[in-house]
């Protein structure tokens, strides 16, 4: 059960920080950002709040920072960042119908 637990809520870190590094990179996208440069700058912001956020944990009663949760968050946004350059783009023309529609490639 604990390690369900642990499991469950890590993967949802990852894929929050997914999500969320995905949203910034497409924003520079949008910007005309280069797509290396956007990609680590989507990491880092993510990163930058996840820090944000385990500080803000630290200050409310019952809750803990964890720094290894800023791990996990880094890690998430890492891997959505990767898929985004390596599988997205390299999708048959058919298939890149939604990834261009949403900006992302």
């Amino acid at each position: 059960m604990i390690l369900t637990d642990f499991l469950l809520k890590k993967t949802a870190h990852m894929v929050e920080y997914g999500i969320l590094a995905g949203l910034i990179y497409r924003m520079f996208k949008i910007y005309k950002i280069e797509e290396q440069d956007s990609g680590v700058y989507a990491v880092v912001l993510a990163m930058m709040y996840g820090i944000s956020d385990e500080f803000h944990q630290s200050m409310i009663p019952g809750r803990t920072a964890r720094p290894y949760d800023v791990l996990f968050d880094t890690i998430g946004a890492a891997v959505a960042i990767l898929l985004i350059w390596n599988i997205l783009q390299n999708l048959p023309n058919k298939h890149k119908k939604w990834p261009k529609k949403l900006g992302i490639i």
